[in-house]
Order: C-alpha cells, then sequence, then structure tokens
C-alpha cells in the first residue's frame, strides 16, 4: 500500500515539478535522463530512485501546502507530522572574527537520521562546460550542492525550509536552483537573479554570503514572491522562518511549538554570538552548532527550542579566512 501511495505521489506532484523543471532549463528531458541513468548504474540503485530523491522535500511541502489550502477553505483539520525542519545557520564577519574574515557555521536537521547521515560526503565540483569550481557539503547520492555549497566566486549557500500554502506543482525543485547559483553566479546580485529567474515550487530562504562583496542575507521564497533580507551588521543568522515583511504572512504556522522552535534557536544564536565579544573564531563556532540550551523553558535539552538537536544529519563551519571547512 506505501509504495502504491508514494508512486501516486510521484505522479501527481513529483514529476509534475520535474517536468517543470526540466521545460525552465530547456526542455533537454534526454540529457537529463542520461544523466540520471549514469548515476542510477554507478551507484547500483533503480532509476526511479536517482530521479525522485532529490525532489522530495520539494513534493512533501507541496502536498502540506495543498492540503493546508483546502483545510483553510473548509475548516476541516488535518494531523500534523512530528518530523520538522530545524536547520540553523549563521555568519559572523569583520570585527567579530580575528582575522576579519567570515565564519559561517551550519547545522542541516531534517528527519533522515539513518539514511541521510550514514555516508556524508564532500564534493569538489571542477566543470568541464565553463561553469566555474564549487564544493557540497552533502550525502553519498544527493549529488547537488544546493543544500550546502561554496564556489570559487566566494559564494555560500544554506537551504533552509520554510512550511507555507504559496505552492505549485510549476515551480523549481529547489537544490537544482542552489546549484545553479554555483555554478554560475559571481556576486550577491548575480545569484539573486538566478533564483528571481527559476522560482521554486515551495517555500524556502537560502542563507547567501559574498564573501568577496562582503555582503550576507537572505533570500526569501515561496512559489509566488521572492523578498532579499541583508544584514548590514557584523552577523547575520537563518532558522526555518520568514522574516521580512512581505513574507511574513506567507508562513504557514503548523502549531505553536513549531513556531517557538525556530524563533528560539535565531534568539539563541544570536545570544551566543554577542557573548564572544568580536572573538568569534571556528572553535566558538562548533561550540555554537553543539548547544542544547532552550532559551524559552531554561533547561538543557535535546529536542526543540535548541541548536543541536537528535535530528542534527551533518555540521558544517566555513573558516573562510583561513581558506577551511
Amino acid at each position: 500500500l506505501t509504495d502504491l501511495i508514494i508512486k501516486y505521489l510521484y505522479r501527481t506532484d513529483t514529476d509534475q515539478i520535474l517536468n517543470f523543471a526540466i521545460l525552465a532549463r530547456g526542455g533537454d528531458r534526454d540529457k537529463f535522463m542520461l544523466d540520471a541513468y549514469g548515476i542510477s548504474e554507478g551507484a547500483e540503485i533503480a532509476l526511479d530512485q536517482v530521479v525522485h530523491a532529490a525532489y522530495g522535500p520539494e513534493s512533501l511541502q507541496v502536498i502540506l501546502g495543498k492540503q493546508m489550502n483546502k483545510t483553510h477553505s473548509t475548516g476541516d483539520s488535518i494531523p500534523q507530522g512530528m518530523g520538522i525542519n530545524e536547520c540553523t545557520d549563521f555568519v559572523a564577519r569583520g570585527t567579530t572574527t580575528q582575522k576579519g574574515g567570515f565564519i559561517i557555521g551550519r547545522n542541516t536537521d531534517y528527519p533522515l537520521n539513518g539514511f541521510f547521515d550514514r555516508f556524508p560526503t564532500v564534493i569538489y565540483f571542477n566543470p568541464t562546460d565553463g561553469a566555474q569550481k564549487y564544493m557540497a557539503v552533502t550525502s553519498a547520492g544527493i549529488h547537488l550542492a544546493g543544500i550546502i555549497g561554496l564556489n570559487e566566486s566566494g559564494l555560500y549557500l544554506g537551504v533552509h525550509t520554510i512550511p507555507t500554502l504559496e505552492v505549485s506543482e510549476k515551480g523549481n525543485p529547489i537544490f537544482v536552483v542552489g546549484q545553479e547559483v554555483l555554478r554560475y553566479a559571481k556576486s550577491f546580485d548575480e545569484a539573486l537573479e538566478i533564483f528571481k529567474r527559476f522560482k521554486p515550487a515551495a517555500g524556502w530562504a537560502y542563507t547567501l554570503v559574498s564573501t568577496k562583496e562582503n555582503r550576507m542575507g537572505s533570500i526569501e521564497m515561496t512559489n509566488h514572491k521572492i523578498e532579499v533580507r541583508e544584514s548590514t551588521g557584523n552577523f547575520h543568522i537563518q532558522t526555518n522562518h520568514f522574516l521580512t515583511p512581505e513574507m511574513s504572512p506567507a508562513n504557514l504556522d503548523l502549531n505553536a511549538s513549531v513556531n517557538e522552535d525556530s524563533r528560539a534557536r535565531k534568539e539563541r544564536t544570536e545570544e551566543l554570538i554577542l557573548s564572544y565579544e568580536g572573538k568569534l573564531r571556528a572553535e566558538e563556532a562548533i561550540a555554537i552548532l553543539s548547544d542544547k540550551w532552550d532559551p524559552v523553558n531554561k533547561e538543557i535539552r535535546g529536542l526543540a527550542n535548541v541548536i543541536s538537536v537528535h535530528t542534527t544529519l551533518s555540521s558544517a563551519v566555513f573558516d573562510l579566512s583561513e581558506e577551511r571547512v
């Protein structure tokens, strides 16, 4: 029964997103399928799995958004899943670091424990088609840099899921869009233009850092609109909710616990960054990513309202003044 449901969801949501994305990139389905077939053969896993794996998060968000839209119109209620996304990242710059460079800390938190985190992988891409070099911190099989990545122009990207009602199958898989940015964008504004050109199917925010331009911020996106939240101070923080006045109404408030969690993680991250009084190094960034203090209930916890949760799949610190990850 589960297999039948999954195949139905592929047909009604994932395949429509995939087809839209292929058309948005020029419509060369044959080239896409050849690439997928090569990965399938090399990894010895089913072609279907390769094709649909990277589209799972987008599809689930579209299904949630469509179902909740129905709920809002009929007044019915539906059960909410307990597995929420709790990614946290932050950027510190200028006088906040010892050498004046950027320190970036990132926790990827998603209920895929036992799968994603079994094969932690760092990929270095050296394209032969004119694109620039870039790298990804990911898991074997998720061969896209659109989750966490850095390119040779000094652009960093970190993705965040944000539930919203503003969804549609006529959108692009966000990990593919992120990879497009890392392949071709050389500045903050060039990255923004690519995000505007390839709208996502669901709700997302990307932390975007341009180290050479000394710029950092978040690109907040739904299928309907896109806004930029750029920070001019010494640090920038992103968790799993929109913060700009234009995008805040698009937050889908699943329940009070989910709302509290995302905001508490942002509050605690800011508190810790400020506590280091302009002396944040890679070691302090690691300590922040490991923090389990719940600022709401004033206690140490393993889940809810804490930066380091049991569903952390990967942690990464980019110490760009030392050119190390």
